[in-house]
């Protein structure tokens, strides 16, 4: 099935963070949080998949079509969204099928935490969230995911920017490291 390998990403993910705030992950595991939040990511994956017909990618439940088949190729639904492609252009919809972002890009990623990487045909990189937002232009060369952190790269310089931010640290220094506190940048020795 299409969601098993998302749910154990989804479950890993949550252990290793749990591991490293030095927690024990079994506490979480044995709680009924996590029960009632890892059953909600599993009927939600079952309900909606992707189907192929005359060529062209649909999703649907067990009991009907939801979306009809209209897309050259379609990823699973991750984070209320799926990555879509129509001609030579990636786009992200909604469960109804309406368009979050219309296919413009050359390149894109599934939303994790919000937040997907997306790249123009020139190789360029950008992030959107699920609002429909453009956090960071389509400009870097390219962008490295860190959990909440981004820094994005412009040839040998560097910028950030950081999950909830409104705004980002453009790509124009040597360094750029985030503390608790303060955010640091550094240009030459």
């Amino acid at each position: 099935m299409n969601w098993c390998f998302e749910c154990s990403f989804f479950v890993i993910s949550i252990i290793n963070y749990y591991k490293m705030q030095n927690r024990l992950a079994l506490f979480f595991l044995n709680s009924p949080f996590f029960l009632f939040l890892f059953s909600g990511v599993i009927s939600f994956a079952q309900e909606m998949v992707t189907y192929t017909e005359h060529g062209k990618f649909g999703y649907k439940t067990s009991q009907k079509i939801v979306i009809p088949p209209r897309f050259d190729y379609a990823v699973d639904f991750w984070n209320g969204h799926a990555l879509v492609k129509q001609g030579n252009r990636w786009g992200y919809i909604r469960p109804d099928g309406s368009w979050l972002f219309e296919p413009q890009f050359a390149n894109g990623e599934s939303f994790r935490s919000g937040v997907a990487i997306v790249a123009n045909e020139k190789g360029l990189q950008g992030l959107i969230d699920t609002t429909g937002k453009v956090l960071v232009p389509v400009a870097y060369t390219k962008i490295v995911r860190d959990y909440n952190e981004f820094k994005l790269f412009s040839g040998t310089k560097v910028g950030l920017y950081l999950l909830g931010w409104d705004d980002f640290i453009d790509a124009k220094y040597e360094d750029v490291r985030l503390n608790l506190k303060f955010t640091f940048a550094k240009n030459g020795n």
